[in-house]
């Protein structure tokens, strides 16, 4: 009797601790953003509903989806927080007042019977009767639990629309010197062009960010704003003391050429800013390495990609593509409408990528639709010498995705990946179709001030997009 009461008691223990220690842990497997109710779509809102017809993107409502990992549906809400241009949180109360914007009302759906990766979706639709966005701009939805209101389990961005002004994006050929010996120098010129109106202030119409699709993690800014804030220069900064400058070099004129960091490592690039907010003003990058068309991987059959437990390897080995693609993928989203709801659900996949026979320096990682584009330790893959390949086994949700294997140098203390390329195995060609999205910001001095986003436009080697 009392070496079954000894086992109860140590059962007992071993159940709380690993109940407590299972629900310890960030309970959040994935969560992405897209507009409306459509999955291809990005997360574009249009601050009033009258504006879809002089705004080439953008939808009335933006879905929030997370899968997470608990026995029940966990107690969650989200709380919105509007940011700078740079995706820094506005310190203006007035607008991130304390507990306004947020909801709590999330649609759970349980996860098929036989998965183990995660139990329930939930899906938050916005605006709704809980949360209304009172301005345009960046906004970053930070995701909370009830029981631990200081502890964010992640974040999704947003981006808010409020179409004052029409713009244009437009695209042209161009080279680059690439790095790498197998990458092509095809580039783009990309140039903004935004119709101003006599009400603005040339000064507060200083910034276009330009995202590619679903790299929303990635920003290209062309900007007289610098990485450190500073939001006003002197005539003699920006425009030289009088002489001829050449305003495409960052070393005759670095406030007007300001450029940050990019989704490749041959950045900054040479940019040019010039126009007047009241007519028209032009903002330009060049010499931005195209990149190779995605690769693809659909796993949505279930009976071509059953469920199994030590993984399912590619049924090819991946190897350098040389600057070639076979086929358009799906403009780095994620394409789940094809799976039955019995079969949504994550399976664990193994990439082989073949060097052949010319291993890289620096670390490969796999980038794609899986992981938001964005790249971190949990995505960097391991060169097995018995082989000779790179591999990396990962849950991935069934659908079809598309994907790059990207090479840079992995920053642990922030877990992101430093000069990411994909010129070693990937290369580039002007007949990619991946959209560029621009935003124009303008700096709006109501309510103490905020980065108000007035346009939107978006182009790809097809012509202009649209929604």
């Amino acid at each position: 009797m009392r070496k079954s009461f000894k086992l109860i008691i140590v059962f007992f223990y071993f159940f709380v601790v690993g109940f407590a220690s299972l629900h310890s842990q960030n309970p959040i497997i994935a969560v992405r953003a897209y507009g409306g109710s459509n999955e291809l779509t990005p997360p574009v809102l249009l601050l009033k509903n009258n504006q879809k017809s002089v705004s080439p993107i953008g939808e009335e409502t933006v879905t929030i989806e997370m899968d997470v990992l608990t026995e029940n549906p966990p107690q969650l809400f989200i709380k919105f927080v509007h940011c700078n241009e740079r995706w820094l949180e506005t310190d203006n109360v007035i607008i991130n007042s304390l507990g306004i914007f947020q909801t709590s009302a999330v649609d759970w759906t349980q996860a098929p019977g036989q998965s183990k990766y995660f139990r329930w979706r939930g899906k938050v639709q916005i605006p709704s009767a809980q949360m209304q966005f009172p301005v345009s701009g960046n906004w970053l939805a930070k995701i909370y639990s009830l029981d631990n209101t200081e502890e964010v389990l992640s974040t999704v961005k947003i981006f808010v629309v409020e179409a004052l002004i029409p713009s244009r994006t437009v695209m042209i050929n161009d080279f680059y010197k690439p790095t790498s010996r197998f990458a092509a120098s095809s580039a783009y010129n990309y140039e903004v062009v935004v119709d101003g109106t006599p009400r603005l202030l040339d000064f507060q119409l200083n910034t276009v960010a330009m995202y590619k699709m679903n790299w929303w993690n990635n920003p290209l800014y062309i900007s007289l704003n610098n990485n450190e804030g500073k939001d006003e220069y002197t005539d003699e900064e920006l425009y030289g003391d009088g002489e001829s400058i050449d305003n495409t070099s960052p070393k005759n004129n670095p406030h007007r050429q300001q450029l940050s960091s990019s989704i490749t490592d041959q950045g900054p690039f040479p940019m040019n800013i010039s126009g007047f907010a009241n007519v028209r003003k032009m903002f330009r990058v060049n010499n931005v390495p195209s990149v190779n068309e995605y690769r693809i991987f659909d796993c949505s059959n279930p009976g071509l990609f059953p469920f199994v437990e030590e993984g399912i390897q590619l049924p090819f080995r991946d190897l350098r593509r040389r600057n070639q693609f076979l086929e358009y993928a799906d403009d780095g989203f994620i394409v789940t409408s094809r799976v039955s709801q019995f079969a949504d659900e994550y399976i664990r996949v193994e990439f082989v990528l073949d060097p052949e026979k010319l291993p890289v320096e620096k670390s490969v990682f796999v980038v794609g639709s899986f992981n938001n584009w964005t790249p971190t330790r949990e995505w960097e893959m391991s060169f097995d010498n018995e082989r000779e390949v790179y591999s990396l086994k990962q849950w991935i949700r069934r659908g079809r995705h598309s994907y790059l294997y990207g090479i840079g140098s992995l920053n642990f203390e922030k877990n992101n990946v430093e000069g990411l390329s994909f010129e070693e195995f990937e290369g580039n060609t002007i007949h990619s179709r991946q959209t560029m999205i621009s935003f124009v910001y303008y700096r709006e001095l109501q309510y103490g001030g905020y980065d108000a986003i007035i346009s939107v436009s978006a182009v790809n080697s097809q012509g202009t997009f649209q929604r």
